[in-house]
């Protein structure tokens, strides 16, 4: 759960402040784990927003996000490095 909240509120500072953010694919992959697993947990106290939706294909990170209720596609790059 720390790699998450790390993955997650590092993205967020990044999309405040114009920056790309990278995370490997293997964090990603830990991170959508993570997400997927205790997300209704999450969203029970308001620690989670409603799932966004996006495509199948999308990168493993970007799912993640989504998954947590954020916008990929609001601001910073979510790449994963491999």
């Amino acid at each position: 759960m720390i790699v998450k909240e790390m993955a997650v509120h590092g993205w967020d500072v990044a999309v405040a402040t114009g920056r790309r953010f990278r995370v490997s694919e293997g964090a990603a992959r830990l991170v959508l784990d993570v997400v997927e697993r205790h997300g209704d947990l999450y969203r029970q106290y308001d620690g989670f927003a409603d799932p966004v939706p996006v495509p199948d294909d999308a990168p493993t990170f970007a799912r993640a996000l989504a998954a947590s209720g954020r916008d990929p596609r609001q601001g910073a790059v979510a790449e994963a490095d491999h």
